[in-house]
């Protein structure tokens, strides 16, 4: 509390002038503004000392964590005599890949050097010194590629794999026909991968993709919602297309009778 000028307060359980005078105005509040009071005394704590932990329960302590304001110094990066790191990145079957973007990291995720590949895949790069390193590969249309490396006295040469990406397709019909706007969501592991809507033509389309299995969800006005669970295969152009029910006649079904595979290697 901000201190003030004046007589030294009263000891004992006596109440001050000051002390009544809040109290009296503290039952004067309704539950709403005492609520926004103390949430407003909760906010200038955070912004002083740290964050709250929202998973807490309000009877649980602590509630507010301190956090140091002085963040530690950062590391210094490997030092040594730099090794050579030849690369080569290829595709299935070992063709070459083009326009592809290399980084090398140190055991700790800290870019220690960059380079970008010739139009064979292959190029050369410079570890600062002895010890474990990831490099890493990408290239546009291609999921990226990494692999981990260990320098020790001399040159070290690898190869790192680019998986093509692929995409899913289709179109979303409903009772009267080609649903136009309808919002089409990728979901894997819990996260949005991707949302789109369908065009005038209620198609969709999906690119830069790895393979995997991934929820797809379908919802449109005047329509039951739908989910389902999709596999899509590496490297795969995947089709699928949607029948949405009307809203209040049930669980709608998706087509999979017209699920395609395209350009499966």
């Amino acid at each position: 509390m901000p201190a003030t000028s004046g007589p030294p307060a009263p000891r004992g359980d006596a109440p001050t002038a000051g002390s009544a005078a809040a109290a009296a105005v503290h039952g004067r509040q309704s539950a709403t503004e005492r609520a926004a009071e103390q949430a407003a005394a909760d906010l200038a704590l955070l912004r002083t000392f740290g964050f709250a932990d929202p998973s807490l329960r309000p009877d649980s302590a602590p509630v507010v964590q301190l956090v140091s304001r002085h963040e530690p110094a950062p590391e210094p990066l490997v030092q040594g005599v730099p090794q050579p790191v030849r690369f080569r990145a290829v595709r299935r079957g070992g063709a070459p890949a083009g326009k592809v973007a290399v980084t090398l990291l140190d055991d700790r995720g800290r870019v220690v050097a960059e380079d970008v590949a010739g139009a064979d895949g292959r190029g050369e790069m410079r570890a600062p010194g002895a010890g474990s390193f990831v490099l890493v590969c990408t290239a546009p249309g291609h999921q990226p590629g990494a692999t981990a490396i260990t320098v020790a006295g001399g040159p070290i040469e690898t190869e790192v794999l680019l998986v093509r990406s692929a995409s899913l397709s289709g179109s979303v019909h409903g009772e009267d026909g080609p649903v136009a706007g309808a919002r089409v969501t990728l979901v894997q592991d819990g996260e949005i991968v991707d949302s789109v809507d369908t065009g005038p033509d209620a198609e969709y389309r999906i690119e830069d993709l790895a393979g995997g299995e991934y929820g797809l969800s379908v919802v449109a006005a005047g329509c039951e919602p739908i989910a389902i669970l999709l596999e899509v295969p590496d490297e795969t152009d995947l089709r699928h297309d949607v029948d949405l029910e009307p809203a209040g006649v049930g669980a709608s079904h998706d087509r999979a009778d017209h699920d395609l595979s395209i350009g499966q290697p």
